[in-house]
């Protein structure tokens, strides 16, 4: 149907899949079926067989290039790496997020307490002023992963309170 959303999970870490071969299937799967590409990060847990920052950029990169252009690809804005990816990306609506000033979706006023994280988005979709937002505290790393889903969310209309109620929500 129109709302069907297709999610393509493609962690890379030590796992068969990062091998140039497995790439090249998750790049002609991605072609295929996807609507909206996410890199959520590019971080040192992904090093695996790939030895340098840079390769796993360059690898994630691969899928960028390979699939349809024209679809939204959500890009880290808090990586070095960032420029990399918008030239794989060159073709696709991008949108970034993260902390810092040049995310697209920016996550600040962010504060944990033993049982709750909040934290505010900012975004043309959701109003110039940014958001309050609240969840259990898993632990701020999570943001990122919350933040891309607050942007997808965003894209297909989901209105803002069902969006909020469901970050309430994550368990």
């Amino acid at each position: 149907s129109a709302s069907a959303v297709s999610v393509l999970p493609t962690p890379l870490g030590p796992t068969s899949r990062n091998t140039p071969t497995g790439l090249r299937g998750l790049s002609k799967l991605a072609r295929e079926v996807c609507t909206r590409l996410a890199i959520t990060s590019i971080a040192h847990a992904h090093v695996g067989l790939f030895r340098t920052l840079r390769r796993v950029a360059t690898a994630k990169s691969e899928i960028l290039t390979a699939s349809r252009p024209g679809i939204p690809a959500f890009l880290p804005a808090d990586t070095p790496f960032l420029p990399l990816l918008r030239r794989h990306a060159s073709h696709k609506m991008i949108s970034t997020f993260g902390g810092s000033a040049q995310a697209m979706w920016r996550v600040s006023n962010v504060r944990a307490d033993l049982k709750s994280l909040s934290f505010t988005v900012a975004h043309s979709l959701l109003g110039a002023r940014g958001n309050q937002f609240r969840c259990p505290n898993f632990g701020e790393h999570h943001l990122t992963n919350i933040l891309l889903a607050i942007g997808i969310s965003s894209q297909f209309a989901v209105p803002l309170k069902k969006i909020q109620s469901a970050v309430a929500r994550l368990c």
